[in-house]
């Protein structure tokens, strides 16, 4: 696998533009693909109007300006979604008569133009009470979305509204280096980001402070080094894997590592991919560093449950695999049995669109990076 596709690949499209808003432009386009739709829409709604934030082709410049000048007060969709309540999928058939809907002035002079019958999407909750719509949309030729297309809007919808969440609070485009050092920066966890050579190219405090104070890991002539020789040289192989990853030759690291020092906790690490587009000046694909002493615990089940839609038990054993756990240790702690927890792994997986253990724990501390 070179690169990864459908909805994984707009899964890490959305976090990229988290910390690089321009690059929100195509993601409207990879919704419509990966939704089979003939177009979508994401934007953001505050008390004083609306900003699209990405929209397919179909939308002009003058469609979006008449949106924003007079629709946006005549959506009856928005309207009843938001009475609906924030945070679900809904269709137009789930809010309005087919009967009444083509009969609304929005549906006649502003959608029937642009080809669009048929939509399904959510209205998402962000902080200031202000809210984002994403959407997609068909055209009468093409059929009703299903209850599969909902269950698949519903796996997007965590991740839609962590991205812009993100860079609602990271900043605009015109600031897109401070911004992204700022979210390292509002991370509690350490994060260091290196290129190949495992060679240091920035860092948050927490990760300064590692480097500094810890035996197992430092920096030596400007490169992240492990204490042990096995562990360092199995720390580089996850290092270049991951920035070959980053540039598309390749599957991301398979594993996370442990690097002890004597009299000292360990540290847990995992390394994950960081491509040059990802709004940290990067010039060529690098990886991410993400250090835990592996005797702290922190208690996210709560968030999970919230963004990936996770049962409570589901969020439990995700947060034990953030912690270092193993799945055996997982279903010890429980006290349920050993295929009760994998059966729990493959749900978790399924909802985070992702495929591997590894992919998983890296996803998480990758997206609440700025929360734990």
């Amino acid at each position: 696998m070179l690169e990864p596709s459908g909805p994984e690949a707009l899964i890490c499209s959305l976090y990229d533009a988290a910390l690089t808003p321009s690059l929100w432009e195509p993601i409207a386009g990879q919704l419509a693909s990966t939704m089979y739709s003939t177009g979508a829409a994401i934007q953001i709604r505050t008390k004083t109007g609306v900003q699209v934030l990405s929209r397919t082709s179909n939308f002009t410049d003058d469609d979006a300006e008449a949106y924003r000048s007079y629709y946006y007060a005549k959506d009856v969709l928005a309207e009843r979604a938001s009475a609906r309540g924030l945070n679900q999928i809904l269709t137009n058939s789930d809010l309005i008569s087919d009967a009444a809907w083509v009969e609304t002035e929005i549906y006649r002079d502003f959608f029937v133009p642009l080809g669009i019958h048929y939509l399904a999407g959510g209205m998402i909750e962000l902080p200031n009470n202000s809210s984002a719509i994403f959407a997609v949309h068909r055209d009468k030729t093409s059929r009703a979305y299903s209850a599969e297309d909902k269950s698949l809007l519903a796996r997007l919808l965590p991740h839609v509204r962590n991205a812009i969440r993100v860079q609602t609070a990271v900043g605009g485009a015109s600031l897109e280096l401070q911004a992204a050092r700022d979210f390292l920066e509002r991370s509690t966890t350490a994060l260091l980001v290196v290129d190949r050579a495992g060679r240091l190219l920035t860092a948050n405090s927490r990760g300064e402070m590692v480097l500094e104070r810890s035996l197992a890991l430092t920096l030596i002539a400007g490169r992240v080094t492990a204490a042990h020789l096995s562990a360092h040289c199995r720390m580089m192989r996850l290092i270049e894997a991951a920035v070959d990853a980053a540039s598309g030759r390749g599957d991301p690291p398979a594993g996370m590592l442990s690097l002890p020092f004597e009299h000292q906790p360990p540290l847990s690490v995992t390394i994950t991919p960081l491509r040059a587009r990802q709004g940290f000046a990067l010039s060529e694909p690098a990886a991410v560093i993400i250090i835990r002493d592996a005797g702290e615990r922190v208690d996210i089940t709560h968030m999970l449950t919230d963004l990936y839609g996770l049962t409570p038990s589901e969020a439990l054993l995700a947060t034990g695999l953030v912690n270092g756990l193993t799945v055996e240790e997982v279903a010890l702690a429980h006290g349920v049995t050993l295929n009760t927890v994998r059966t729990q792994l493959k749900s978790v997986m399924t909802k985070t669109v992702t495929s591997r253990q590894t992919e998983l724990v890296a996803l998480i501390l990758r997206s609440l990076a700025g929360q734990i």
